[in-house]
């Protein structure tokens, strides 16, 4: 509607006085009341009224304009990636990828998909058939892998792992690679703690461990997982007596050991400076007796390491029993030299035969 049809109708929606003229009282235009000078003022009102008008539909035109989309973005809307229904055939993985990215490209312009989460869950719901079945596993695995978290500060960093190229990678593998089991497998065993902390390590070793069919059995899971942990953990974890048997309760108890370990080394490394200076005699005896203390861990680890091998009790160095069962009481500093009698005593006992 152009301003002029616009103004028009509005003058002639104005009532009618006797003399005909719209708009307007008679007294505007009657000459015996106003003369010229009531001729022009009324042509001032009338000019005032219709830039009133014009203004108006100027600013009616600009709200409609921005409460209606745009017929490019209403296409950006609509568009929607092909349904998947797990096929393998002619490309159909990676042109079904393509596709997803094209879409949620279009729809980050619009600022319709503000988290990866969200990403994940627009392009799971093209999903049908067999893929459609294989990801409501999936989900469900990693929502039990969530749950059983040691920790809020696990279930966070677990979530964010959680990304669209994550998800896309596990449909590649799952629909495109015909060895993706024989992948599975291999991940689970090359799962190793390295440099990681312990709360790291477990997320992934969770994550590969739940995707093993059929599932692993919890004692083969917590052995694999122990054996997977690093040299420093391993070390100390050989000195406990009686270690937790758990997945869960062995990760905890894991975790305060490299948490100790890295302070000890934090604490080693703030020490190095002191010991580039000229050492007293008096200093000297400290640091052969540190020297001894040293020797003594270590003998201590080797006959712990023995008694693990021939199943004899950490406490008194005897078989038959473990150290939970044991009823002999003796303070932790003597327990080295009983177990090095009992054991010398053993062999020569042997060697007399």
């Amino acid at each position: 509607m152009s301003f002029n049809q616009s103004s028009q109708d509005m003058m002639n929606t104005m009532p009618v006085d006797g003399s005909g003229n719209n708009g307007v009282s008679g007294s505007m235009h009657n000459p015996q009341l106003g003369g010229a000078s009531r001729d022009m003022s009324t042509t001032s009102e009338v000019e005032d009224l219709r830039r009133l008008v014009h203004s108006m539909m100027l600013e009616i035109s600009t709200l409609r304009a921005s409460a209606q989309p745009t017929q490019a973005g209403a296409r950006l809307v609509s568009t929607r990636p092909a349904l998947f229904d797990g096929t393998v055939e002619d490309n159909a993985v990676r042109m079904w990828i393509m596709q997803v990215r094209d879409c949620i490209s279009l729809l980050e312009l619009q600022g319709c998909l503000s988290s990866e989460t969200e990403k994940i869950l627009y392009a799971a719901n093209s999903l049908t058939g067999s893929a459609k079945e294989a990801w409501a596993i999936e989900r469900t695995k990693l929502e039990r892998t969530f749950n059983n978290a040691a920790s809020p500060e696990l279930q966070r960093n677990l979530y964010q792992q959680l990304t669209l190229e994550g998800f896309l990678e596990w449909i590649k593998t799952e629909f495109e690679d015909i060895n993706a089991k024989r992948k599975r497998q291999k991940d689970y065993d090359n799962c190793v703690q390295g440099k990681r902390s312990v709360g790291e390590y477990l997320i992934e070793f969770s994550k590969f461990a739940e995707r093993i069919e059929p599932p692993i059995p919890e004692d083969l899971r917590t052995e694999k997982f122990r054996s997977g942990l690093n040299r420093e953990v391993l070390n100390r974890l050989s000195l406990v007596p009686d270690e937790p048997q758990t997945l869960r309760g062995l990760a905890r108890f894991a975790d305060k050991i490299y948490s100790r370990y890295l302070e000890d080394q934090a604490m080693e490394r703030a020490s190095k400076p002191m010991q580039d200076r000229p050492k007293s005699s008096k200093k000297g005896s400290y640091q052969n007796q540190g020297n001894s203390n040293q020797g003594q861990s270590n003998q201590r680890m080797e006959f712990l390491k023995k008694c693990r091998r021939e199943n004899r009790c950490f406490k008194c160095g005897q078989t038959g029993h473990r150290s939970s069962s044991c009823i002999v009481t003796v303070p932790n500093e003597r327990r080295l030299t009983l177990i090095e009698e009992s054991t010398q005593s053993q062999g020569n006992g042997q060697d007399r035969s």
